[in-house]
Parts: structure tokens; C-alpha cells; sequence
């Protein structure tokens, strides 16, 4: 089978599984009214079966509730693209094997907290805790990364975001939950790529900081979730953290 016929294929499995991980967004934080994926959000109506699955739904509704006629939301069909492009590109890029399954995994994880936290600006532990000992449990699955490198990324993930958790505190910019998350973002891609995750991440949230307070008329206590630009960068990293990281490593005088 053809790295691109395996892309495709996996495509279509991220397309299912992106309706699992919108469910998830809805439904696994507290006091959660579960309504973006199930309802509309403007009539409350309950839509078919048939339209919870967000790409067919869209579609079939042409974007709009079949009741009142408001917009459907955007936010599941994006969540089910999103998973199909990341599940074609990690298949197309590893191959069958342990490892494709491994950050597959990963990346539905990572889906989850990205959705979550800039809807809610929360990090829930129900999510990362566990997710903490399935990573390490994994490594053992990849011999690119193995159990050491990932328990130093992990440690040097959690201990790089204990300053400014503690400086901050109270102030809504670090919670205990983006310490807990750099801990498994550090376990999922290890130690020395998780340099390159948390640089990258401080310069996308610097960015958008920069830019909201230019251009969209945010004021500086105005809290932005660090969760997301963690999220998005351990995803980048499983496609390019290793190469960045060996070139990185090769310009440090040793």
C-alpha cells in the first residue's frame, strides 16, 4: 500500500474520529451543556442523527438549522477536518506501524485540550492525567524516543512553566493546568524536542498577544490560554521536532 493511498484511508478514519473528539469538547467539561455538536445554539433544537456528524451535517443542512435557519456552528465540522488532514499526514509520513498509532493517539489528546482551552480556558485533568501515564507507557513503543527521554522531556516540561506558574499566579495568565500539560507534552515528544515545542509556543503566544493588542483592541490584563500554542506545537513537532532538534543540538558547542 502506497504512502498515499495510506494517507487517504487514515483521512477518512480522522473524519470518524473527529465526531468522537467534538463529543468529547462538549461533554467532558464540568457543568457542560453539551450543546455545540447536539444542538443548535440559537433554538435549542436537537438535531437528526444523521446531522451529528458535522461534515455530512453541514452539508446536508447547507449550514444552517433546519428549525430557525441560524447558522449551524463551525466549530465541529473544523474539529473533524482538522483530525482527517492531522491523521492523513501522520499516516502518509510514518507508515503502519506502533509509532503512527502512538501519535495518532496523541494528537486526538492534543485535539481535545486545544478545543477545550480556547473555549473555555480550561485544561482539564481528567484529560492530561491520564493521557501523563498512557505517554509514558508508549514510549516504550517508540525506539526514536524511548521511556528516558521522554521522562526528562516530561521533567523538564513541568519545571520550565513551575516559574512563571508561580510569578503569575492568581492572575489567569499560567495555570496548574499548563503545567501539568507541558509535563505530557514533554512525555509525548521527550527530551531534547521539547526545547523546540516550548520556544515555539512562547513565540506563537507572544505573536498573537502582539497582535490582538495592536489590532483587535485587547487590553494587557486580557487573559490568552498558553494550552493552545502548547497543543499546536507538540503537533507540529511530530512532523518536524526531530529534524530542528538534531540541527539545533548540532550548532551548540558541546
Amino acid at each position: 500500500m502506497t504512502t498515499s493511498v495510506l494517507g487517504v484511508l487514515f483521512g477518512l478514519v480522522g473524519l470518524v474520529v473527529g465526531v468522537a473528539l467534538t463529543l468529547c469538547a462538549d461533554f467532558l467539561p464540568p457543568a457542560s451543556p453539551g450543546g455545540v455538536s447536539a444542538r443548535c445554539p440559537a433554538c435549542g433544537e436537537r438535531r437528526p442523527l444523521h446531522q451529528l456528524l458535522p461534515l455530512i451535517g453541514y452539508l446536508w443542512a447547507r449550514g444552517r438549522c433546519g428549525r430557525c435557519r441560524a447558522p449551524m456552528s463551525l466549530r465541529p465540522l473544523l474539529v473533524e477536518l482538522t483530525a482527517a488532514v492531522l491523521f492523513g499526514c501522520l499516516a502518509w509520513r510514518l507508515g503502519l506501524g506502533a509509532p503512527l498509532g502512538v501519535y495518532l493517539f496523541y494528537t486526538s489528546v492534543l485535539v481535545i485540550v486545544f478545543v477545550i482551552d480556547v473555549e473555555r480556558q480550561l485544561i482539564l485533568n481528567t484529560v492530561s492525567c491520564p493521557a501523563i501515564v498512557a505517554a509514558f507507557g508508549l514510549s516504550w513503543l517508540l525506539p526514536e524516543l524511548g521511556p528516558l527521554h521522554s521522562a526528562v522531556g516530561g521533567a523538564f516540561g513541568g519545571i520550565t512553566l513551575v516559574l512563571p506558574f508561580v510569578v503569575y499566579r492568581g492572575k489567569g495568565l499560567f495555570g496548574l493546568g499548563d503545567v501539568i500539560l507541558s509535563v505530557l507534552v514533554g512525555l509525548m515528544v521527550g527530551w531534547p524536542v521539547i526545547v523546540f515545542v516550548l520556544l515555539l509556543s512562547a513565540v506563537g503566544a507572544a505573536a498573537v498577544a502582539v497582535f490582538l493588542l495592536c489590532f483587535r483592541g485587547k487590553k494587557g490584563t486580557d487573559v490568552i490560554p498558553f494550552g493552545p500554542f502548547l497543543a499546536v506545537a507538540a503537533v507540529l513537532s511530530f512532523f518536524w521536532g526531530g529534524v530542528v532538534s538534531r540541527w539545533w543540538l548540532s550548532c551548540v558547542p558541546w
